[in-house]
């Protein structure tokens, strides 16, 4: 499962220092869990793809993700669910 791959220290830590992601950060890694290319994303939001690539890859770091795939799977176990129980 997921949960070996991930560093759950590392997201402990994160969550405990209250490393948010950005607006934007979290705008593209919305877009990517469902599905978006970074072309798409870039498109939808008004950025290159360079830019969108660096967001990605922040957002990797501060959740201590190490591919685009721990990155989606973050986002639907933490962000996703919060949205879907407001």
């Amino acid at each position: 499962m997921y949960t070996s791959v991930v560093n759950q220290k590392t997201l402990k830590i994160n969550r405990a220092y209250g490393k948010l992601l950005s607006n934007r950060e979290y705008q593209c890694i919305k877009l990517l869990a469902h599905g978006k290319r970074l072309k798409e994303i870039a498109n939808v939001l008004d950025l290159s793809v360079r830019t969108v690539e660096y967001y990605i890859s922040n957002a990797k770091v501060k959740t201590g993700c190490l591919s685009h795939t721990l990155l989606v799977d973050y986002y639907w176990r933490y962000y996703e669910r919060k949205e879907i129980n407001l």
